[in-house]
């Protein structure tokens, strides 16, 4: 009887192990997905609007759980990837990184660094994804 109990007890102990690993998994997943999203709508907009429209973008935090951001374009924006960020992640938690960082690199005056981080479970799981992308330079009238 003792041995059927460690064995079920190792059993529940696997199941309970795998089940987490796998969670984690799905999460990390829905972090590269959602961060591949934003990717992929900064680059649109800076093909569309150029540098003009980026620099709204250069610091963003996302850990709102409202999702205030104000009116606007680029605010609206902003509240969509919020809520979908909520939506699929939960609402941020204290230790959870939701950020959007656009930096020049140093020497490349027409390029710029995109790099959105966000993490869940207090920063237990975490992704950073970065793309540089090239400036669209205005022609010259």
């Amino acid at each position: 009887m003792v041995i059927v109990a460690i064995g079920f007890v190792g059993v529940y102990g696997l199941v309970a192990l795998s089940d987490r690993a796998l969670q984690e998994t799905v999460d990390r997943e829905q972090m590269v997905l959602r961060a591949g999203q934003i990717m992929e709508e900064i680059g649109n907009e800076l093909i569309v609007n150029g540098d003009t429209v980026l620099a709204s973008f250069a610091n963003v935090n996302l850990k709102n759980a409202s999702c205030n951001f104000g009116v606007g374009f680029s605010n609206n924006i902003k509240r969509r990837w919020c809520q979908r960020l909520n939506d699929y992640l939960g609402l941020p938690n204290p230790g959870d990184t939701r950020t959007i960082r656009v930096t020049t690199p140093v020497g490349e005056p027409n390029r710029r660094l995109i790099k959105v981080t966000l993490s869940t479970k207090n920063g237990t799981s975490q992704v950073s994804v970065a793309r540089k992308y090239n400036v669209p330079i205005p022609p010259i009238p």
